[in-house]
């Protein structure tokens, strides 16, 4: 199996090489490898016990990816993503604990889809903008030419061919418009924080610490608001008692929610560096 195309029966008469790998199963599972590095990389950055040895294992091994092996384990757990969290595992044993620490299915699936959305749209712009090129030249060339125009099938009046095709480049600059919209506003996420009770205190003291306004996403994957930027998407968090009377002498106490989101948007932001 060529792991480096999308396999479909219309890819090899439709899909350019570029668009072709975009969305084969390599860049698919070698996003999920970059998308554990950068959560275990945010994740050590809010103090939790994850070393730089296992934050190099796992960078060395984001593009050789053991799809036999992965093969091998989705046989027996019947689970594609923890799969490919055990075949990861194998080539990075030292860091096998945290690959996938604190996250569920969906980040690294739905981020993913969305990752490859992004660099399609980015394909098509960059033909789009030649397209946009070429086409602009056509119409200066051809600005004097006269043509017949015609309406409803019927003779109207004269006009010429470069201004006919003038109409058709307005057509694609609004779609370029559209395309650099869309681009903006892909809602990359992070899901709820599963850790257990030592591993959530840790964050909770590291977020204590910040003297710093802090802000968190609003809403979660299912409901976000698609007309800001991701950047933007951030509320003030209203303090609230931690659980079990949890406090740090030098901390304003906080939400559970805050020390959630803070962990959230550390790792959305990097998400889009990827």
């Amino acid at each position: 199996m060529d792991y480096n195309s999308y396999q479909n029966p219309l890819t090899g008469r439709y899909a350019g090489p570029e668009m072709n790998y975009n969305w084969s199963p390599h860049k698919k599972h070698s996003t999920w490898r970059r998308l554990w590095l950068t959560l275990a990389e945010e994740e050590q950055k809010l103090g939790l016990d994850i070393t730089d040895e296992q934050i190099a294992e796992m960078r060395q091994h984001l593009d050789d990816v053991n799809f036999d092996v992965a093969e091998a384990f989705e046989k027996e757990l019947r689970h594609d993503v923890m799969s490919h969290v055990h075949a990861f595992g194998q080539q990075c044993p030292k860091a096998m604990p945290i690959i996938h620490l604190g996250a569920t299915s969906c980040y690294v699936t739905d981020n993913t889809e969305l990752i490859q959305m992004r660099d399609g749209l980015k394909i098509l712009k960059a033909k789009l903008l030649k397209l946009i090129a070429q086409l602009a030249d056509f119409c200066d060339q051809y600005r004097s030419m006269p043509t017949l125009g015609f309406t409803h099938y019927q003779p109207a009046q004269l006009t010429t061919v470069g201004k006919r095709f003038a109409l058709y480049l307005q057509d694609f600059m609004l779609d370029l418009e559209e395309l650099e919209f869309e681009s903006a506003n892909l809602p990359f996420g992070a899901d709820n924080l599963k850790l257990d009770e030592r591993q959530f205190q840790i964050i909770s003291i590291c977020c204590c610490r910040e003297n710093t306004e802090l802000y968190c996403l609003r809403g979660s994957l299912k409901n976000r608001d698609q007309e800001k930027r991701t950047e933007n998407r951030f509320m003030r968090i209203e303090s609230a008692r931690m659980p079990n009377g949890y406090s740090h002498p030098s901390a304003t106490v906080m939400s559970t929610e805050y020390i959630i989101s803070k962990r959230n948007l550390s790792v959305v932001q990097s998400i889009c560096t990827i």
